[in-house]
C-alpha cells in the first residue's frame, strides 16, 4: 500500500499533511487528479507532494498561504467505508474551505462542484489501509481542534 502525502501549510506557516492510501500502482494521472480534487477543497497553501516512496508529485507554490482563514487547527473530517468488509475509517485534510458547507450544516456538499470532484477522485483512487479495497467517502465534516477545558474548582 502507498501513501499519498499532501502537506497543507496555513495562514500563520503551521504544517499538516493530508496522507491516502492509494494503490502501489497508482497511475501519475490518479495522483494529479486526487491532488487538484483536495487542492479544490481547501484553502492552505499546497506545498511538494510525494507519494511514500518520496517520488515527487505535482509541485505547489509552498509557502503560506494568502488566505487569513487558511487554518490547520480547522479540518476537514472525512469519514469512508471499505467497500467490501464496511470498516469505517476516517482522514483529516488541514485548512478546509468552509464556503464549501451546505445548508447550516458542518458538512461539505459532495453533490456538486469542487466537493462532487472531491468524492469521486476519492472514491476512485483512496484504498483501505489495511485490505487495499475500494473505499466510499460517505461524509466530509467541518471540524475545529478540541479545547482542552480546565477544571473548575
Amino acid at each position: 500500500m502507498a501513501f499519498f502525502n499532501i502537506p497543507i501549510t496555513d495562514y500563520s506557516n503551521e504544517d499538516s499533511t493530508a496522507s491516502f492510501p492509494v494503490a502501489d500502482a497508482v497511475l501519475d494521472a490518479s495522483l494529479t487528479s486526487l491532488f487538484n480534487a483536495v487542492d479544490g477543497i481547501v484553502i492552505g497553501a499546497i506545498g511538494q507532494s510525494k507519494l511514500n516512496v518520496s517520488a515527487t508529485k505535482d509541485a505547489g507554490p509552498g509557502g503560506n498561504s494568502a488566505d487569513k482563514f487558511a487554518q490547520r487547527k480547522l479540518k476537514w473530517l472525512c469519514r469512508y467505508h471499505d467497500a467490501t468488509t464496511l470498516e469505517a475509517l476516517a482522514l483529516e485534510i488541514a485548512c478546509p474551505d468552509a464556503a464549501l458547507l451546505t445548508g447550516n450544516t458542518d458538512f461539505a456538499d459532495l453533490g456538486a462542484g469542487d466537493g462532487l470532484a472531491f468524492k469521486t477522485d476519492f472514491d476512485t483512487h483512496v484504498k483501505a489501509r489495511r485490505t487495499g479495497n475500494a473505499v466510499v467517502l460517505d461524509s466530509v465534516q467541518l471540524v475545529g481542534r478540541r479545547l482542552n477545558r480546565k477544571k473548575q474548582t
